[in-house]
């Protein structure tokens, strides 16, 4: 993590607050898309792209985080419809129930059911909670939180090829929580504000209070693998219904 020396006091005045803040809580995110003109255009006869972005006003994902753990889901809304939702959910990166283990450094996702592939609690994926954050003195302010900026990049599989894609954060080192939305976490503060490619999330509203221990949900299943390894199981068995409908 590269830090500048104008940043070692804000650092510093991190773990000097640790002690005496509020450490678990509630978070609310929203979340906006931002998709190519292209996209949108290439969408035109399905409006798939255009239902989801205009939709995705109304959801709302939650974090919630003790010390050592967060859970990161969608808030269920009943008014949108499945197909847009699941819309929202992939464009986001964000269709899993995602479980962050501060203490051992590992995110796990949950692996949704899906009938045609796989069965519910056949796997779950694990991952290094390792992102190489490069914090620069720039900041911002969102609403009543001043924020630092923070650069990292993802790797993102797209099927025949991988492609490196540069993710922002802004966070709040007056919130001494190394969480944010979706897998990303690790800073030296709440993420306010957390920009991809396709999609931005911005918190909406937090409750400092006491999340207790059985809120938290680990997500299970009866093989751990990595996100590679999960993706060619999934291609491989997708290769095999191919092969079945031709018979």
């Amino acid at each position: 993590m590269k830090i500048p020396k104008t940043v070692y006091s804000l650092l510093f005045a991190f773990f000097a607050a640790v002690a005496n803040a509020q450490s678990s809580g509630v978070a609310v995110y929203k979340i906006y898309l931002n998709l190519p003109p292209e996209a949108l255009e290439a969408d035109k006869k399905f409006l798939l792209l255009r239902n989801a972005v205009d939709a995705a006003k109304d959801v709302r994902f939650e974090l919630k985080y003790r010390n050592d753990i967060a859970n990161f889901n969608e808030i269920p809304n009943p008014g949108i419809d499945q197909v847009t939702l699941n819309t929202i959910r992939s464009l986001a990166g964000a269709d899993k129930l995602i479980a962050i283990d501060a203490h051992k450094k590992r995110v796990l996702i949950e692996v949704k059911e899906n009938k045609l592939l796989f069965d519910k609690n056949e796997f779950v994926i694990e991952e290094a909670l390792a992102y190489n954050w490069s914090i620069s003195d720039e900041f911002k302010q969102i609403g009543n939180y001043k924020c630092y900026k923070a650069t990292t990049t993802q790797e993102v599989n797209m099927g025949d090829r991988t492609v490196t894609e540069k993710v922002t954060a802004y966070f709040c080192p007056e919130i001494p929580v190394p969480y944010g939305p979706s897998l990303y976490g690790g800073l030296p503060g709440l993420i306010i504000e957390l920009q991809e490619k396709n999609a931005a999330f911005v918190l909406e509203e937090i409750r400092f209070q006491e999340v207790a221990e059985t809120e938290f949900i680990i997500p299970k299943g009866k093989s751990v693998l990595s996100r590679n390894q999960y993706l060619e199981v999934v291609k491989k068995r997708f290769e095999t219904l191919k092969e079945l409908s031709k018979q």
